[in-house]
């Protein structure tokens, strides 16, 4: 079996829309045939203070997944929190990750 191997992105937001990152899937090993991926995705946000923290955690990730939510925190001048739901496609050897609609 192939060692784990680790993908890092960082999210993007396009001026009105969501905000996405693509990581890489781990390659398959070759001719190995019937051979299937395990993925967890861990999203992890960092504070202003420099502190990281995970908001996100799913130990076997099956795509396509929705389910997840990240809390912004509050808007400025509001007291309302923003709370964005996440979710992950495979698009051929890739992950797309969105937070937001």
């Amino acid at each position: 079996m192939p060692p784990p191997e680790t993908s890092t992105g960082v999210f993007l937001q396009q001026p009105g829309g969501s905000i996405t990152t693509v990581l890489p899937l781990p390659a398959l090993p070759a001719g190995v045939a019937g051979f299937q991926r395990k993925v967890s995705l861990e999203v992890r946000q960092a504070a202003g203070d420099g502190r990281v923290r995970p908001v996100v955690g799913v130990p076997d990730l099956k795509l396509p997944w929705t389910g997840g939510q990240i809390d912004l925190g509050a808007s400025p001048g509001s007291t309302q929190r923003v709370v964005l739901p996440v979710r992950a496609v495979q698009e051929g050897d890739m992950v797309r990750l969105v937070v937001g609609n």
